[in-house]
């Protein structure tokens, strides 16, 4: 009875080895590239090393020690940023990203998915950024300068700041029922301009210092309420001039 066990626990084990194949950790201390036909489990790049994603597949991507990952290419499961660290997007990623005090910077390429980040700053200067259900929380800065880039369902929670200066942002409602959430966090608007409608001179929209439009019909009056928009400086001169002339003619 024992040797008919032992005999499937081995015909087991050859039928399928990938149950018996233990998870490999692979380290780069120095610099070094991930190109195509690689193929790791665990990936920690450490100790100011800078590595260049070229290709490959990668089922976890770590970087800590302030280290640099510049991904161009390639297939990553998770993406773990921590310890000051600098991950920045050139390519095409659909992974989910975790942060702890690290840099996430999204200069191209298209990034689709989930992003947890604690005390890290997100830069967002070009590309595609698809946020689907993130939380941005302790401190943690993003800045939005251009690009196309949405969300759909976001947490601003524990001091996080949201700064929009330019590209296309927009807001889908989530399964919460709001655009966005925030809890002891900051949403700052940075525009040039006020866009007007209609025969009321109903404020619409803002455009951003890059020219491009931030529309208000994507929130509702409460979401926009919470909301702080903020002029440029020619833009509160001119503003400021207004009310003198309204003073004025009185």
């Amino acid at each position: 009875m024992k040797l008919g066990i032992i005999l499937g626990i081995l015909v087991l084990a050859v039928l399928t080895p990938g149950v018996c194949q233990a998870v490999i950790v692979d380290y780069f201390y120095t610099d070094g590239t991930i190109e195509d036909g690689d193929v790791y489990d665990i990936v920690r790049v450490e100790n100011d090393a800078t590595v260049d994603v070229l290709g490959g597949v990668v089922s976890q991507l770590y970087g800590g020690d302030s280290s640099t990952i510049n991904f161009y290419a390639g297939s990553v499961g998770s993406v773990s940023i921590q310890n000051t660290s600098v991950f920045n997007l050139e390519g095409s990623l659909s992974s989910w990203v975790d942060m702890s005090s690290g840099t996430f910077n999204i200069n191209g390429g298209i990034f689709e998915d989930e992003i947890l980040a604690t005390r890290g700053r997100i830069n967002i200067n070009d590309g595609i950024a698809d946020f689907t259900d993130s939380v941005i929380t302790n401190f943690t800065i993003m800045d939005i300068y251009g690009g196309v880039v949405s969300f759909d369902g976001m947490l601003f929670d524990r001091y996080a700041v949201l700064n929009i200066y330019g590209g296309e942002v927009t807001f889908q409602r989530s399964a919460w029922g709001n655009a966005f959430r925030l809890s002891n966090g900051a949403f700052n608007v940075y525009y040039s301009d006020i866009v007007y409608e209609g025969t009321g001179g109903e404020i619409s929209g803002y455009r951003l210092r890059d020219g491009n439009l931030f529309m208000l019909d994507q929130f509702t009056e409460y979401e926009i309420g919470r909301i702080t928009f903020v002029p440029e400086p020619g833009t509160l001169v001119m503003l400021a001039l207004g009310g003198i002339l309204l003073r004025i003619r009185k």
